[in-house]
């Protein structure tokens, strides 16, 4: 029984450095990483072709340098009028984005994609508002 319990508690440990191990690296990622890392997984998801992975990587690799520009920095560093370019500058990315992707994938490719996306979105939308409402407590 003792060696169930110590199994069972090396397991829980393990996993849990290994969860903020996975969390560090990512903030320690380079533009570059970071979009092979993207492309790697959307191959996977959505089965890319060569070209397809290709075109994708370019893609990823300018928005990962894009937003690069912005990690790190929290809201209080910018100014209103600041966070309001910033957000309408993003807004335009991401339909250039949408735009790009429909030209590069299939119909159902990009349905897929589509649908990721918005359940991406909904996620983070999700954390923030669990990490706000910590911050509160």
């Amino acid at each position: 029984m003792r060696k169930v319990v110590f199994v069972l508690i090396a397991l829980v440990a393990f996993n849990a450095q290994a969860q903020n191990k996975g969390s560090q690296n990512r903030g320690n990622m380079t533009p570059e990483e970071m979009a092979t890392k993207r492309t790697e997984q959307m191959t996977t998801d959505l089965d890319l072709n060569e070209d397809q992975q290709t075109e994708v990587l370019a893609l990823n690799l300018k928005n990962a340098e894009t937003f690069g520009k912005f990690r790190g920095k929290s809201r209080s560093d910018f100014s209103e009028e600041e966070r309001k370019e910033m957000r309408s500058k993003m807004k335009a990315i991401q339909v250039e984005n949408q735009k790009a992707m429909k030209d590069i994938l299939t119909e159902e490719q990009y349905t897929k994609w589509d649908k990721m996306q918005k359940e991406r979105m909904e996620k983070a939308r999700s954390q923030r508002g669990n990490s706000q409402k910590n911050k509160k407590q």
